[in-house]
């Protein structure tokens, strides 16, 4: 298991069950490895795969209620997922997308509280146009959706 839940939110239970079969999956890190390479990082598609693959934090996840609040879920240390359960829905490709996108931050966050210094996230928090598709977090989340 490479995230953790304890509530009882049967929603985010079905999520995460699939995120951590797909952290399980070496497929699903095959299909990492095949992408070329990702924006705003110097780090192979190989390189960031293994890490993820590797991430030895068993992240768990906390949830929180906020209507009106931005974000459906935030990352601040390579420990702990925050999901926002007010915002929490849609299908579950959805689900297992946005869950799978904090899991990378949640690696790049922890590798960087290693004192290693890489980096594999996006520039900012808009992809209003498509402009952070390519990046570590918004790509590896993406392939979710095919493997699912």
């Amino acid at each position: 298991m490479k995230i953790k839940y304890t509530r009882n939110s049967r929603r985010l239970k079905e999520t995460l069950n699939i995120v951590n079969e797909l952290l399980n999956n070496d497929d699903f890190f095959t299909a990492i490895k095949e992408c070329k390479s990702f924006d705003n990082s110097n780090l192979s598609a190989k390189e960031i795969s293994d890490l993820i693959s590797n991430y030895p934090i068993v992240v768990s996840v906390k949830t929180y209620w906020n209507i009106l609040g931005f974000a459906n879920a935030k990352v601040d240390s390579g420990k702990q997922i925050r999901v926002n359960i007010a915002k929490h829905k849609g299908s579950l490709k959805t689900r297992v997308n946005t869950l799978m996108h904090e899991y990378v931050h949640c690696v790049d966050f922890g590798t960087k509280e290693q004192g290693q210094n890489l980096r594999f996230t996006h520039y900012d928090n808009s992809n209003d146009n498509g402009e952070e598709d390519n990046t570590a977090p918004w790509k590896i989340a993406s392939l979710t959706k095919q493997l699912i």
